[in-house]
């Protein structure tokens, strides 16, 4: 008996073909396509023309890249896929066709360069950043200039920071959403996606953050307003 499970597991295994396994994750892909891995362009069979041309490639990608009987939505580093980003050809009904008939957009966090941008006249100091492929999210470094003073204490939504010059992170997190139901085989454009929505936001330290969060951020020298007047009010 369990001879023939195993048997009966390695036939499924083949004839999905090694390729079936590689790239089961978006950053994957990403990976594989910006580094020009052999396993992604290196196939000689190239099975999925059975099904003709794949999707169009969706709003902010890359590339839509074809390999082996799958086609993949290829979006920059620092952004995912809001949805489905891969289609397969497949034998469904008497035809061959793919799995499904559009990729969802890329989508990334709102644009807040210049809400930054105006905090340098603040003594305010920010560089964006991309990490690895498996966590390509956009984040910030925010700290003090490194022109201002050594004692400048970073603040940010009300909390203060002695070490200005010590950076704090702002950082774009793509979450997905509940699961919905679509239809796998439309025919047409219009209805929503199936699966889980991604939807991406500025986050800091685990809490959402908005615009007016920007307008907190401050460099504030060695004497607040409130301690200069302490001072004079001690000189008479």
């Amino acid at each position: 008996m369990k001879v023939s499970i195993f048997l009966f597991s390695a036939a499924i295994c083949h004839s999905q073909g090694p390729h079936s396994r590689l790239f089961q994750h978006e950053w994957q892909l990403q990976k594989a396509y910006f580094e020009r891995d052999p396993k992604l362009f290196g196939d000689s069979k190239q099975r999925h023309h059975t099904c003709g041309d794949p999707p169009s490639p969706p709003l902010g990608a890359e590339d839509v890249h074809c390999w082996s009987r799958f086609c993949a939505a290829v979006c920059p580093k620092g952004y995912r896929s809001e949805n489905r980003w891969r289609v397969h050809c497949r034998f469904k009904d008497g035809e061959y066709r793919w799995s499904y008939n559009r990729f969802s957009p890329c989508i990334t966090c709102p644009d807040i360069t210049d809400e930054l941008e105006k905090l340098a006249t603040k003594n305010v100091q920010f560089t964006e950043s991309r990490g690895s492929y498996a966590r390509s999210y956009r984040s910030y470094a925010i700290k003090c200039n490194e022109s201002s003073e050594s004692n400048y204490t970073l603040s940010i939504k009300g909390e203060s920071f002695r070490k200005g010059k010590k950076a704090k992170k702002l950082k774009c997190s793509c979450m997905s959403g509940p699961k919905t139901k679509g239809d796998k085989y439309r025919s047409g454009d219009s209805g929503e996606y199936g699966g889980r929505i991604k939807t991406c936001n500025w986050v800091y330290k685990k809490s959402l953050w908005t615009t007016e969060d920007t307008k907190t951020i401050k460099c504030l020298g060695r004497f607040s307003n409130f301690n200069i007047l302490s001072v004079r009010l001690l000189r008479l």
